[in-house]
């Protein structure tokens, strides 16, 4: 069951309307966009009590990072990827089909291509209804025999996607074993009475929610940042992965992502450049209703000092693509010496290894201080203000609230075009492909050399963000969604009633 723990607990007034905001992997343990939304969505909708849960990853120790408003009650964490893990060592006999049919059924709705929505959130609302029996589903030596007996038969079943004649290792079987543990413990674990329920991400987050709409009836918003599953293809294609763990990294998102699409009752995602991906997906059209960022715009920017300065905020993370950043920052010091280069931002949890790289290639580019890993940042403003260009070379966002930042203090920028950054840059920076360091640093140059120009694009994004991204626009726009989405449910129970 979950639980409160007092540091986490303010003390919350009485309010029209009661959120369950679930998060994976951000607020309010860790700090990044998608953190930074979520504390300044609660605190401007401070006439809303809210419930908030993390799922996060197992065995780390937890702090809030964010001071917790009145308002808000943070529960405990669902924990998944633990260390320790659900082992297939001593399973025993189980003879309820229901329960050893479970991991199987469950490899067949999350793994084959042509996944059935509707039918997924039956065994996930069954898991809840089973408790700790669904649980143990992953002792029996029964269950993981029909386990493995239908992963043996996945690569036949699926046509002519790339993922053909695969063989699953040994430990790959395993790791499969216990993420479907982990489908099941999330199912099984209850959500905080609500009128609604707001998830940040179509991942973990769904599966709860699914079941919690199920069960209760209560609606569901998914507020869209990145594109879950697009970047779970953008992570499984870097590095040496196996093609059996890039098919499960990948059709487990799409699951998720086809379930999160499938149940909504509200889709808001922060660009309407998500909803192509999203209609893909199954999403129908009319529950998409995108809701750009907003941010409070600085009246009176302080001018840049007309120097060679750039700085970009974000984690130390493969999305944030800190190594085309090096290579870009590498090309346009051989052009010009006398820039420099200040990224701020923590390495993020689980991407240690990336950010060894990182320094390891900053080292071999022989970058020295022209380019330097400042760390984290508590006041992304102050750190935007030393910078003549605001630089982002993401291959995944959402719409970045470093960019309206950025914007607000009237720099100009450079970025990527994925996402909704040409949404937001447009007329006050330049936007070039993902990955291309050339251009980026071809763009970067452009501005130092033309002082003229940047401040006219640093103007534009000035007055750009105080017109379009409203941080007030954006608080009542979820206040009539989350608050209509609640008052409608109450209006359909009342109905019931009266019959």
């Amino acid at each position: 069951m979950l639980r409160r723990t007092d540091s986490d607990v303010g003390s919350a007034p009485a309010a029209a309307t009661h959120v369950c905001l679930i998060t994976e992997g951000t607020y309010p343990h860790v700090v990044g966009g998608v953190s930074s939304w979520c504390d300044q969505l609660v605190r401007g909708l401070s006439d809303f009590t809210w419930s908030v849960v993390p799922i996060t990853a197992g065995g780390w120790r937890r702090r809030s990072l964010f001071t917790i408003p009145p308002n808000v009650r943070v529960e405990r964490s669902v924990e998944l990827w633990s260390r320790t893990r659900t082992s297939t060592v001593g399973l025993r006999r189980h003879r309820d089909p229901g329960i050893v049919d479970l991991p199987a059924r469950l490899c067949r709705q999350l793994l084959w291509t042509d996944t059935d929505p509707v039918a997924l959130v039956d065994t996930l609302v069954a898991c809840r209804d089973a408790g700790p029996a669904a649980v143990g589903a992953f002792r029996s030596i029964d269950a993981w025999e029909r386990f493995v007996r239908t992963l043996a038969q996945l690569s036949s079943a699926q046509g002519t996607d790339r993922f053909t004649d695969i063989e699953f290792s040994p430990a790959e079987a395993a790791e499969l074993w216990q993420t479907l543990s982990w489908v099941v413990r999330t199912a099984t674990t209850p959500l905080p009475a609500s009128d609604v329920i707001l998830s940040t991400a179509a991942g973990w987050p769904t599966v709860m929610a699914a079941v919690e709409q199920r069960r209760t009836g209560t609606p569901v918003v998914l507020a869209e940042h990145g594109i879950y599953v697009r970047e779970a293809y953008l992570a499984a294609s870097r590095g040496p992965i196996s093609p059996g763990r890039q098919l499960v990294a990948t059709r487990l998102a799409a699951a998720f992502a086809r379930l999160a699409y499938a149940t909504a009752d509200h889709i808001t995602p922060v660009t309407a450049a998500h909803r192509p991906w999203e209609r893909h997906l199954g999403a129908p059209d009319d529950r998409i209703e995108p809701i750009v960022n907003g941010i409070e715009a600085v009246s009176r920017p302080i001018p840049p000092r007309g120097g060679r300065t750039v700085v970009s905020v974000g984690r130390v993370d493969p999305l944030k693509d800190v190594v085309t950043m090096l290579r870009t920052a590498r090309l346009t010091v051989d052009r010009d010496p006398a820039v420099r280069f200040l990224h701020y931002g923590p390495t993020a949890e689980h991407n240690e290894d990336y950010g060894r790289m990182c320094r390891r290639l900053h080292a071999e580019l022989e970058l020295g201080d022209r380019f330097v890993f400042m760390g984290p940042t508590s006041d992304a403003h102050g750190v935007i203000r030393a910078a003549d260009i605001y630089l982002s070379t993401s291959i995944s966002e959402g719409l970045p609230l470093s960019l309206l930042e950025a914007m607000t203090e009237a720099r100009p920028i450079v970025a990527t075009d994925v996402g909704g950054c040409a949404e937001v840059v447009a007329g006050c920076g330049v936007v070039v492909n993902a990955g291309d360091a050339p251009a980026l640093s071809h763009a970067l140059t452009t501005l130092i050399d033309h002082p003229d120009l940047a401040a006219v694009l640093g103007r534009r994004g000035h007055r750009r963000a105080r017109r379009r991204f409203s941080v007030a626009t954006q608080h009542q726009r979820y206040r009539e969604v989350l608050g209509g989405a609640a008052a409608q449910r109450h209006q359909s129970a009342d109905l019931v009633v009266v019959r």
